[in-house]
């Protein structure tokens, strides 16, 4: 698991090596940009519990869309 934020993390997590933590802002991580911190290539999920203002959390949304950085499917009804 990849968390992004501007502070760190609590010490439990920063420790867990299923973690890696990268410091800096949510809204320019890309995945697969490994300059920033990104891993190389796309991931299962995104989850964002990112605190901004409204109209910012759609444009994130569709950067990751749109990059199609996140690649597990969504189910269906």
């Amino acid at each position: 698991m990849t968390a992004v934020d501007r502070s760190p993390l609590i010490s439990e997590l920063m420790r867990d090596p299923q973690v890696t933590f990268v410091q800096g802002d949510a809204f320019a991580f890309n995945p697969l940009d490994t300059d920033r911190g990104g891993g190389g290539q796309r991931v299962d999920w995104m989850v964002c519990d990112v605190i901004a203002e409204p109209q910012r959390v759609p444009q994130l949304l569709e950067a990751w869309c749109e990059g199609e950085w996140a690649q597990a499917e969504i189910l269906k009804s």
